[in-house]
């Protein structure tokens, strides 16, 4: 296999993921609002975990997704604030957001819906055993979304080849 094809085929893998991604926040068309929200949300949770933390939560990502989560990672630049809850999440995000990158409409409850189906989309390819003793340092509520990833959504991914790790 080249090296030509392997690039394309990676890039077919990240385009996938973001289209499973936005079907997942109810806008199927619009994949690139799925790769915006998954930026948003992992910039943030990259910069309120420590290091350890963050390379045990990549270590739980789908390949594509790890790519998302270190794009722009720099690690060290600050100290960590422990994320204690959703809530602290949703207020980091709408703290750092442009006007131009407002995926979320300025709307709470969409950007709670959203931040919902990541983590139910990442829970769908965690194993529980990864999840018992390896998302320790995520507030409930995301621990919650994560595990709440139903059989049929764990199934529904087990076809594919994107998200082999």
């Amino acid at each position: 296999m080249n090296a030509q094809y392997k690039s394309e085929k990676l890039l077919i893998d990240l385009d996938e993921a973001a289209h499973q991604l936005a079907r997942c926040m109810n806008c199927p068309n619009e994949p690139e609002k799925a790769v915006r929200a998954l930026k948003s949300v992992f910039g943030v949770i990259r910069n309120r975990f420590t290091f350890e933390e963050s390379l045990e939560f990549v270590g739980l990502l789908p390949l594509p997704l790890k790519a998302i989560y270190v794009d722009g990672w720099r690690v060290g630049e600050s100290a960590p604030v422990q994320l204690h809850s959703l809530e602290e999440l949703i207020d980091d995000i709408v703290a750092n957001q442009s006007f131009e990158e407002n995926w979320y409409n300025s709307n709470r409850d969409e950007l709670r819906k959203t931040i919902k189906a990541i983590f139910q989309m990442i829970g769908s390819h965690v194993t529980e055993a990864d999840m018992e003793t390896n998302v320790y340092y995520l507030p409930l509520e995301i621990q919650h979304y994560l595990r709440s990833a139903t059989v049929e959504t764990r199934d529904s991914y087990s076809d594919t080849s994107i998200w082999l790790s």
